[in-house]
């Protein structure tokens, strides 16, 4: 059709003959070009969202013949000038009114989004499975680098400083301490005399007077053994609660008066003071021993050498040093650099017991 100008000449014709309305739809710049040159109404589908009608109006009420349908010649695939007749009425003493809808024919567009898809699809295919791949391996290599100099590493740093003959570098100090307590096997032995030990609570339900008791002061037991006060001691005064007396008290280290295992005894429910026999405090001033008196022995014991308390110690300090050493490092974040032998250890307390148990240590 639009290899002609006659053909838009001659259907402009035929329509005004025929007293109809020509109207053209194409998607062709070519052939909106033609009509609108001729006159005649032409749109372009894509770019108008009504829908185009054609009304074909008779003057009379006869049905239309078909020879007065104007016969169109064969039209590109571009040009849209059929129409399907959707539906006539009959109307008596009226006029006969035919709609016919165009509607536009998009295979051109859609032949060629399939020819893009699959194009995308066979080289994506190629590019997984038949071009050649490789693998690339990076293999870093460890340059040793030999510095002479110093390096000081210190917590007030806050960034590393760097010269051609010192280094120093950021730091953070840990510290940690513990405590550590082990025996050991006493190897040696001697004769020895001990005194059993022991301690006891000293009440006082005499007066709301302090009651002073030198060393060496003297308590009794039921049966009669004595032992003596380790050092000067002094009894709070007891207290007066609605006019009645509340005794008080406080604990005492006592040691048997002689040497021997008979002094071993086990709690006590009452010592008394002999030293006050005779008075008013002989009945409210005593003791009372809820843990046994151990330790008196006359013989061979065993006894730790100079050489076991030596290996005592060194054992020891080995042992404490291996503990804060095993907890400090736990608490050392994994992204700092703990430098050889830059920790200090130190014993700031140290007691030997050399007094052996049943068990033969110390």
């Amino acid at each position: 059709m639009v290899s002609s100008r006659n053909n838009f000449k001659l259907l402009k014709r035929e329509a005004e003959s025929a007293d109809k309305i020509l109207s053209i739809e194409s998607v062709d710049d070519d052939v909106l070009e033609l009509a609108d040159s001729f006159d005649i109404k032409a749109i372009n589908p894509f770019f108008s969202k009504k829908k185009s009608v054609m009304d074909i109006v008779v003057k009379d009420s006869k049905l239309l013949q078909e020879s007065d349908v104007v016969k169109k010649p064969p039209a590109r695939k571009s040009t849209i000038l059929e129409a399907k007749k959707e539906k006539s009425e009959l109307w008596t003493g009226g006029p006969v009114i035919t709609e016919e809808v165009n509607r536009p024919f998009y295979l051109r567009g859609v032949v060629k989004l399939l020819i893009i898809v699959g194009l995308a699809t066979i080289l994506g295919w190629v590019a997984v499975y038949i071009l050649p791949r490789a693998t690339i391996e990076l293999t870093l290599e460890k340059i040793n680098w030999d510095f002479s100099g110093s390096m000081i590493v210190s917590s007030s740093r806050e960034t590393p400083s760097f010269t051609d003959n010192a280094v120093e570098l950021p730091g953070v100090i840990f510290n940690e301490g513990k405590n550590l307590t082990k025996s050991y096997g006493a190897s040696g032995s001697e004769y020895v005399e001990r005194k059993a030990r022991g301690k006891i609570t000293v009440y006082n339900e005499y007066s709301s007077e302090p009651q002073v008791l030198v060393q060496n002061t003297r308590f009794a037991t039921p049966d009669g053994k004595i032992y003596r006060t380790d050092a000067k001691v002094t009894v709070p005064g007891a207290k007066i609660v609605d006019g009645k007396i509340v005794s008080s008290n406080t604990e005492v280290a006592i040691s048997a008066d002689k040497v021997g295992e008979e002094y071993n005894v086990g709690s006590i429910p009452k010592f008394r003071i002999p030293g006050f026999q005779g008075s008013p405090k002989y009945e409210v001033f005593y003791g009372i021993s809820t843990s046994p008196m151990t330790g008196g022995f006359v013989g061979e014991v065993k006894v730790p050498t100079e050489d076991d308390i030596v290996k005592a110690k060194e054992d020891l300090r080995s042992s404490l040093e291996g503990a804060l050493k095993t907890i400090i490092f736990l608490g050392i974040p994994t992204d700092m650099k703990v430098l050889d032998k830059a920790y200090e250890f130190s014993v700031t307390k140290e007691e030997i017991n050399k007094e052996v148990d049943a068990s033969g240590n110390f």
